[in-house]
């Protein structure tokens, strides 16, 4: 990176004062409020496996997961106020450095710099922040886990940041190493988590609710940071952006620069992510069923052959998922071929839940009905230029909302003797597997990228 690239992100770190602290302060509070909603839903399965004398146990703890939902959005909606704050302020930074009559020609360059700083300097802190969070509520569970979990991250980050500043010599395989090295280890280590905190609550050191919460937890870390991977390429492209601003401050002619996407029309890459969506979906259908085998349900997986199977099937959709990305690098994404392969896993998951719990299923159908159907119409029907985080903010909400309406008649069935307690976890846990991988993009959010000019 240049000395003006370097002096234009200190400009634009110093235009914000002390927002960014306060951005970080609020992303620390959504990620604590998010665990707070996890562990009132795992504490809730776990009175409900406990028998306790009734459901009204149960019922207040799902009071608070809704409240921790009503939280979610209201702290979700003023970080989104501060992130949009920050994103004008960058740009006025940067307008005031441009002359008038090249600020149109170079709106462009301006507005890659404003995502650099924001998804890549900004939102690498906070998923820095998340992390420890997480890594602190896992050594507060139990210590042993967070002996093999520190260590497996740090290794991670390394292996991640390695990646992500290698050269480019060919996009196919930028993307496929940085998908394929860091994701392949973040997988064992988070299965290896996963496997010992079976261990440990079969000797009796580690509480039923204490696993469901890690696997929650899991699920939206993976998300986070599938995220980040899926947005080095174009910060990356981001770089050359600013080299090209370097090159207008210094006085030199400003050289052409263009950029022409294709949309991906093969079907390989999609049907890759598919398999990869379905293997992870397995990984997380065995740790039910070793659970339930730890707590005595005779039908279930014997451990040992869940863990086999919980790595192995880790690992395939980590290998599908980078060899997916390696297709589409540098294309445009086709709409419905991309939709589609996040609808198999809600199909399959769908299927499979009529066969555990009919009536469970009709909820769960609801629930992704919310999730792929209402979510993008609310975003076609709401979507502002600008506005990049206004779908986290109604999904993470209707994501919080739809978990403990499904627990919630978990409850119901289970206390009316229609539903066991094997059956409400392995919906719910269906219900986050799936959530952690569905496309909740709106139509009218692509159609206005598709028309975006770099």
């Amino acid at each position: 990176m240049t000395d003006m690239q370097k002096n234009i992100r200190t400009l634009l770190k110093e235009s914000t004062g002390r927002k960014a602290l306060l951005l970080y302060i609020f992303a620390a509070v959504i990620a604590l409020t998010g665990l707070i909603m996890y562990y009132a839903a795992a504490l809730t399965l776990n009175a409900l496996f406990a028998g306790i004398g009734n459901m009204y146990v149960s019922l207040i703890a799902l009071a608070c997961a809704f409240g921790a939902a009503a939280g979610i959005f209201l702290f979700n909606s003023i970080f989104n106020g501060i992130r949009l704050d920050m994103e004008d302020r960058f740009m006025e930074t940067l307008e005031q450095t441009m002359d008038e009559q090249n600020q149109e020609e170079l709106y462009p360059l301006m507005d890659d710099a404003v995502h650099f700083q924001m998804e890549g300097i900004m939102q690498s802190g906070v998923l820095l922040i998340r992390d420890i969070i997480r890594i602190i509520i896992v050594t507060v569970l139990d210590y042993r886990c967070a002996l093999i979990m520190v260590p497996g991250f740090v290794i991670h980050e390394f292996l991640f940041k390695k990646m992500a500043e290698k050269k480019i010599v060919s996009a196919e395989k930028f993307v496929l190493d940085l998908h394929l090295i860091p994701q392949a280890v973040l997988a064992i280590v988070l299965s290896a988590v996963l496997i010992f905190a079976l261990f440990e609550m079969k000797n009796g050191r580690l509480g039923l609710y204490g696993v469901i919460m890690m696997l929650f937890m899991f699920m939206d870390l993976v998300r986070d940071h599938a995220h980040q991977s899926y947005e080095i390429l174009g910060l990356r492209k981001d770089l050359r952006s600013l080299e090209l601003l370097d090159t207008y401050m210094s006085g030199s002619p400003l050289p052409v620069y263009e950029e022409n996407e294709t949309v991906c029309d093969d079907s390989k890459p999609y049907i890759m992510k598919a398999v990869s969506f379905a293997a992870l979906t397995i990984c997380i259908i065995m740790y039910v069923y070793a659970v339930c085998s730890i707590l005595g349900y005779r039908s279930e997986l014997p451990l040992r052959w869940a863990a086999v199977m919980m790595i192995a099937s880790s690992l395939a959709a980590s290998v599908c998922h980078a060899y997916a990305e390696r297709g589409l690098a540098e294309k445009k994404e086709h709409i419905l071929l991309r939709k589609a392969a996040s609808g198999v896993v809600s199909l399959i998951s769908l299927l499979y839940a009529l066969r555990v719990n009919a009536l469970l299923a009709g909820i769960l159908a609801s629930a992704f009905a919310a999730d792929q159907i209402l979510v993008p119409l609310i975003l076609d029907r709401s979507a502002a230029p600008y506005e990049t985080r206004t779908d986290e903010r109604i999904r993470g909400l209707v994501h919080m909302i739809c978990l403990t309406l499904i627990i919630f008649a978990g409850v119901m069935l289970y206390w009316n003797a229609m539903a066991s307690f094997a059956q409400v976890l392995m919906i719910s846990a269906l219900y986050m597997a799936v959530y952690m991988q569905l496309d909740g993009k709106g139509f009218a959010s692509e159609k206005q990228e598709s028309t975006d000019e770099r």
